[in-house]
């Protein structure tokens, strides 16, 4: 049996960033909707949120818990950076971007998120310093589940068209990269 469980749905938006990962990582995962809180049982997380994620039977209910687990298994593709600065930077926007998405974006949050975006990447071709990171994973799944909100410049959409671009190559690079890694039983596609 494989050690990680993912639960959710396609319509959820941290099913479809954690089923990313695994993809562009190649991690092996059971795929189960989610249980009832009776099945689950009490305790499974500080809150007693429903688990979107099971590793060796230890029940992950943050998404961004996840994905650093997820990083944390794949160290031969990494997707946080490994300098502690730019590492602290990427959660920020993965936290930030599943507090914007996960409710559904409101008007001022579209806003600021289109003065951060714009500002990270007018500085950078990525959101964190000069390379590709699960920031940038993230916003690209939030645009393609949520789309670009009408209230952003035309600026702002031409960066993200460029960044689009970069960040569509590098996750190509990443599947390359692959199939050149020597996969861990158990945990990897075979």
């Amino acid at each position: 049996m494989l050690p990680l469980v993912l639960y959710g749905k396609e319509s959820q938006l941290s099913y479809c960033i954690l089923s990313r990962v695994c993809e562009l990582t190649g991690v092996a995962y059971l795929e189960q909707a989610y249980m009832e809180q009776t099945e689950i049982g009490q305790g499974h997380s500080p809150l007693g949120e429903l688990p979107i994620l099971r590793y060796q039977g230890t029940p992950v209910s943050s998404p961004v818990a996840a994905l650093i687990l997820l990083d944390t298994l794949t160290e031969s593709l990494p997707l946080l950076p490994e300098e502690p600065g730019l590492r602290a930077q990427s959660i920020q926007w993965v936290e930030a971007l599943f507090a914007i998405y996960g409710a559904g974006p409101a008007a001022g949050d579209a806003v600021t998120l289109e003065h951060a975006i714009q500002t990270s990447l007018q500085r950078s071709s990525y959101l964190i310093g000069k390379g590709y990171s699960l920031a940038d994973l993230c916003l690209r799944q939030c645009l393609l589940k949520a789309g670009l909100s009408p209230h952003w410049s035309g600026e702002t959409r031409n960066l993200l068209k460029y960044w689009q671009k970069r960040v569509e190559s590098e996750e190509q690079s990443l599947r390359r990269r692959l199939q050149d890694v020597s996969p861990q039983p158990d945990l990897f596609l075979p």
